[in-house]
């Protein structure tokens, strides 16, 4: 029978942090830019409804170029179905013995 080990075991206990001196200077950046960015949002609200969805696009684009990526080296290839019945296939060339 499986019994719990005791509330004070050493295993249950959370690790202490470990603070790097690349953490604590990305953490005083990010509370320098964060109002800096606040005030640019509210003084530029088209440029910055822009700048966030450019981001947003730059962000999908490049996770659906990384999965086709994958998928090409994993499968050898793919297939984009096109409107209609049309299709385009790309896969790697067959490779003989002589490669």
């Amino acid at each position: 029978m499986y019994t719990q080990p005791p509330p004070n075991d050493p295993r249950n206990r959370q690790p202490k942090p470990t603070y790097t001196w690349q953490g604590l200077i990305l953490t005083s950046a990010l509370v320098t830019i964060a109002p800096l960015l606040l005030l640019w949002t509210l003084s530029e609200p088209l440029l910055a409804g822009a700048a966030l969805v450019s981001a947003a696009g730059a962000v999908t684009v490049g996770r659906r170029a990384y999965r086709l990526t994958r998928c090409f080296y994993e499968c050898g290839g793919f297939t984009v179905g096109l409107p209609g019945a049309a299709e385009v296939t790309v896969r790697r060339r067959p490779c003989d013995g002589a490669c």
